[in-house]
């Protein structure tokens, strides 16, 4: 058995902002108790235009919504939040050996990168203070910087497999639908990196 571990971008929104709370109240709290109301708020909630309506009307979570330039308050890496990162991943290895598997882990993929134009980067990074409030566009590129280096230093201490990931998924929108999700196109360069690690690894039998 294998476990394919794609570190989520929470952490640093948890470590970065420590009065960061995640609104989760509209998959919580239904107002609907008919299962079809229900199923149709839910798909209504996860849409573009509740995202555009709660940006427009409401603000009782203001790390949650985009910020200007002027209000980022740090260019430069959080090491915290990697050194933290890093000792998750490295928990959840041991874990996974101890069950009897085989992880596999993996660099994180960011929607844009540092040497792009300036107005590639605004239009690629749109919304990133929702995952980085108090980290700047160059902050947060180069806090994943050194989130990667230390997942690759990890990878090679344990002996476990790192698939290039981040390295794999060029910039723009035809990879990510935001800053960090993929599209369809995304998933299937990430799909086909893992294959590849995985593989040429021998791990596939």
């Amino acid at each position: 058995d294998m476990v394919i571990v794609y570190h989520g971008i929470n952490d640093i929104q948890t470590i970065a902002d420590p009065d960061y709370q995640p609104d989760y109240s509209h998959q919580e709290k239904l107002m609907f108790a008919d299962e079809k109301a229900a199923g149709f708020e839910r798909l209504f909630m996860h849409s573009l235009v509740y995202v555009k309506l709660r940006k427009a009307f409401g603000d009782h979570r203001p790390s949650g919504y985009p910020r200007t330039e002027k209000q980022a308050v740090q260019d430069e890496p959080n090491l915290e939040c990697a050194a933290v990162l890093e000792r998750n991943l490295r928990h959840l290895a041991a874990l996974i050996h101890d069950a009897g598997a085989t992880p596999v882990l993996a660099t994180f993929a960011l929607s844009y990168t540092l040497d792009l134009p300036e107005d590639k980067i605004r239009e690629y990074a749109r919304y990133w203070a929702f995952y980085a409030p108090t980290l700047s566009r160059t902050g947060l590129a180069r806090t994943l910087q050194a989130v990667n280096e230390r997942i690759r230093a990890l990878g090679a201490a344990l002996g476990v497999q790192v698939a290039p990931v981040g390295e794999a998924l060029p910039p723009g929108r035809e990879y990510f639908t935001d800053l960090v999700h993929f599209t369809a196109a995304g998933e299937r360069v990430a799909a086909a990196t893992f294959f590849h690690t995985i593989d040429s690894a021998g791990l596939i039998r």
